[in-house]
């Protein structure tokens, strides 16, 4: 299924369908299109990327109107209390707004700016907003680990300060069990610690996944929290289609019977009947 919601001009798309043929494996379908809308959200999202905790920022998003004698904006109101939204400037089938956003606590945020219209076929659009408060801290969000031959290598990673300030690690836990972990270097700007699967004897072709939780000094992210996956490497096909068997010799397709002759008599009887009908027709 392809959204056009808030899409116009020209859009590509590829389809990627696996097979388990060897001289095929992969079947690519490029497809393309204009699609055209009575009304055009830029940009469709709106990513604030890293903000500082208690930073205010702010983006700006258009809305475009083909019809703004028929089309009219009715409201635009955002979801969430520490995202707000305002216009800017106004013109004829062109309204441009300015969304900020600011927080004092360090997480993920997401939240969605909804546009009503009157008059247009789809009267509902969506603007999705994302934004992350960091604090002094600077670490990855996820780990992988992937099983590759009989073992899973280890994963480092560190943990810095963006002010230059000592990092102390105070305890790493992993409440599922399945890590464990050794803290290399400790009490720097920059800290580093060690996970490795703990039972790699445990059949991990369903992916397990779980959370990371780093004690530290710091005020302003006193648990860091690191999400990780463990999987094996699976080489059987997931998908259903990889199960379908294409025969790779086309004489082992099954054909319908031959139709059989009918009666030479009868079909020229049938023939001389047809005829007249025709020609009854004309």
């Amino acid at each position: 299924m392809f959204r056009t919601q808030g899409r116009s001009g020209k859009q590509r798309k590829q389809i990627t369908v696996t097979t388990n043929q060897k001289d095929k494996p992969r079947l690519v379908f490029n497809l393309h299109g204009t699609v055209v809308s009575e009304v055009q959200v830029e940009p469709r999202v709106v990513s604030f990327g890293e903000v500082s905790k208690g930073k205010k920022v702010s983006k700006e998003f258009t809305v475009k109107v083909k019809d703004p004698d028929k089309i009219h904006l009715e409201s635009v109101t955002v979801d969430d209390k520490r995202f707000k939204v305002r216009k800017l400037e106004r013109g004829k089938g062109t309204v441009k707004y300015e969304v900020s956003f600011q927080a004092d606590k360090v997480d993920r945020y997401a939240a969605k700016v909804e546009i009503r219209l009157q008059g247009a076929k789809v009267d509902v659009f969506t603007v999705p907003l994302r934004a992350t408060v960091v604090g002094d801290l600077r670490h990855a969000g996820s780990l992988y680990f992937i099983k590759r031959g009989e073992h899973f290598s280890a994963r480092d990673f560190t943990i810095s300060s963006r002010s230059d300030k000592k990092v102390h690690i105070r305890k790493v836990v992993d409440q599922q069990g399945l890590l464990k972990f050794e803290i290399v270097e400790n009490d720097q700007p920059t800290v580093k610690i060690r996970a490795t699967v703990a039972d790699e004897t445990q059949s991990y072709l369903r992916a397990r996944r779980g959370k990371i939780l780093i004690h530290t000094n710091s005020a302003d992210e006193p648990v860091v929290k690191v999400l990780y996956t463990i999987a094996e490497r699976n080489r059987q096909p997931r998908r259903q289609l990889d199960k379908i068997k294409l025969p790779t010799d086309i004489s082992a397709v099954r054909r319908p019977p031959p139709v059989q002759p009918k009666d030479s008599s009868k079909a020229g009887s049938q023939g001389s009947q047809t005829g007249s009908g025709e020609s009854k027709e004309e």
